[in-house]
């Protein structure tokens, strides 16, 4: 029982490295290093414009583990969808230090509807929408914005 805890442990070890030379070689071709966070969060952004927006039936090791989604470099190489794009947004985020985090859209029966990135940035919180190439600052002040029906 122990062996193959081991060997799972030890090939998820090497896919990781494998992974983290792969999102590093995307990031260095598609952010300058010393930009601004801003600035690398819209051109991380833009450079997703050209991928497809499918559901991308990827997985890690088997299909054992479909349910976690595409990994980040597969998103890179066949695109996805908001979630998808959002969690590959945030890894590459993550390789330069941005704290971010994904954040849900809730449709007015509570279903999750879409998914974007909420950023760190030198000016405060920055939302970037990796779908759909958006990206707006937010302000310090928390609002709640209340639709009449």
């Amino acid at each position: 029982m122990l062996i193959p805890l081991l060997a799972l442990q030890v090939i998820s070890l090497v896919y990781y490295v494998r992974e983290h030379g792969s999102l590093t070689n995307y990031l260095s071709q598609v952010a300058e290093p010393s930009s601004l966070p801003s600035e690398q969060v819209k051109e991380i952004v833009l450079s997703f414009r050209d991928m497809p927006d499918a559901e991308n039936d990827s997985y890690f090791l088997s299909p054992l583990f479909r349910f976690l989604r595409p990994a980040p470099p597969q998103v890179v190489e066949k695109g996805g969808v908001c979630g998808d794009r959002s969690r590959l947004l945030i890894a590459l985020l993550r390789l330069r230090g941005i704290h971010s985090s994904k954040q849900a859209l809730y449709n007015g029966q509570g279903q999750p509807t879409h998914c974007v990135v909420e950023a760190d940035v030198e000016s405060g919180k920055m939302v970037a929408d990796p779908l759909f190439g958006l990206r707006f600052s937010v302000s310090q002040t928390p609002r709640r914005i209340l639709w009449n029906r």
